[in-house]
């Protein structure tokens, strides 16, 4: 399925950063993480594995994705789909699945927007304006209030720095606000919203949820490079300081539309030494995050040729359900040769005899709207028994693309009764 096949491509980066953060330790870059979740989100967002289809066929010339089994769900079954002129067969416990998944999806979305839009309210009618110097920025407007322990950020796109008064006395606080506008240049919160976002849809994949949680981490080490950017030992210490005294008054879980300024005990000591140490990298550190990088795109890249679309078929023919509502009756051309169908009662033949067993074992999302489609003409026979140990065979003209598998079917040419089945049974 394409769903599988893009959570595969955005996993693989995810992966490369997890063994990288544990071999290299202190020597971590942290902007290679974050563009390695960058990369994470692009291939769990974009099916890139559709582009093959999109390309000339001379490209993919010695590989026969036609030999690849395609699926037809039993009628009863399975609930069809129209995309256009296509029918496309969806079996019902994954459409009862998606349907709950959706259910689910849109009561979470509704009470954090309900969420998010009541607490904004709150803070912009209980705090103030207030224009101060950030280091390194100059003059911005920030929110202050005088109920709150810890500063942070909050919002999408209209996005504000909410700060304690009485942390605007402190000696760093120029520091901490550089941390919190650090947030607000680099999106942290659309960032955080886009993994949220991706959770909701790979929800049965655990590294969804790691790829939140390490961007959560990484976004707050790189807050902390840009506030002691040009800064003494001393204020570094004094800036830690701040640090664990914010972290042992804030209780409350952090959430994805805010940034919080602390963290979690163990995150915190990573923080400590990240800031008093200088953050150089090797020659040697720097040449791994480029192969790294290079790995973690060209495995991502690989799902192209691993992704198999679902069989789907359209024409001017009978594309319908036979009477007896058990059987899926496909449009293809006529062939006088005794087929076995004992793979399968589905065989797409070309004119040049080449045989396609078209099986019921696997499933696979339909791909065929974005094709750019190189047909071969041929011949569906479809092979149906009956109870008295005889079959009948019907034949339809039809044509089916090499790249993706969709038939396009015409007109019923044949249909062949035999007493006694001798088709392979």
């Amino acid at each position: 399925m394409l769903i599988v096949w893009m959570s595969a491509a955005g996993t693989a980066p995810i992966l490369v950063c997890v063994i990288l953060w544990v071999i290299m330790r202190r020597k971590f870059s942290y902007h290679l993480g974050k563009r390695l979740l960058f990369t994470s989100m692009f291939f769990y967002l974009a099916p890139i594995q559709l582009i093959k289809y999109l390309l000339p066929q001379t490209i993919f010339d010695g590989m026969d994705f036609n030999a690849i089994t395609r699926v037809f769900e039993n009628y009863q079954n399975s609930i069809s789909i129209h995309l256009g002129k296509q029918l496309v067969w969806t079996p019902n416990w994954l459409v009862y699945i998606l349907t709950v998944w959706l259910f689910l999806i849109l009561i979470f979305s509704m009470y954090q927007i309900i969420k998010y839009n009541y607490r904004v309210y709150i803070l912009r009618r209980y705090s103030h304006k207030r224009l101060v110097d950030i280091p390194g920025v100059g003059k911005r407007e920030i929110r202050v209030i005088d109920s709150i322990s810890s500063p942070y950020t909050v919002g999408f796109v209209r996005r504000f720095i909410i700060f304690p008064e009485d942390l605007l006395e402190d000696s760093c606080s120029g520091m901490i606000l550089r941390h919190e506008y650090a947030h607000l240049e680099n999106y942290d919160s659309l960032m955080k919203l886009v993994c949220l976002i991706i959770i909701c849809i790979y929800w049965m994949n655990p590294f969804a949820v790691i790829l939140l949680i390490l961007y959560s981490i990484f976004c707050e080490f790189i807050a902390d490079e840009a506030a002691i950017e040009r800064h003494t030992k001393e204020e570094k210490k004094a800036y830690i300081k701040i640090m664990i005294e914010t972290a042992s008054k804030s209780a409350e879980i952090p959430v994805v539309w805010k940034n919080d300024f602390f963290s979690g005990k163990n995150i915190l000591k990573r923080r400590m030494d990240y800031i008093m140490r200088k953050n150089i990298l090797s020659k040697l550190a720097k040449g791994l995050s480029a192969c790294a990088m290079a790995v973690a795109i060209m495995t991502s890249c690989s799902t192209i040729f691993a992704y198999t679309p679902l069989q789907s078929s359209s024409g001017s023919g009978n594309d319908s359900i036979m009477s007896d509502g058990q059987f899926l009756e496909f449009v293809v051309n006529e062939n006088d040769q005794i087929v076995d169908f004992d793979r399968s009662d589905y065989i797409f033949i070309t004119d040049d005899g080449v045989k396609t067993y078209i099986n019921e074992n696997q499933t696979s999302p339909n791909a065929s709207f974005i094709c750019i489609h190189n047909f071969v003409s041929g011949t569906l026979q479809k092979h149906v028994s009956n109870n008295s140990g005889g079959c009948t065979m019907y034949v339809y003209d039809a044509k089916q693309c090499q790249k993706c598998g969709h038939l396009v079917i015409n007109d019923l040419i044949n249909t062949i009764t035999y007493a006694k089945c001798i088709h392979g049974y």
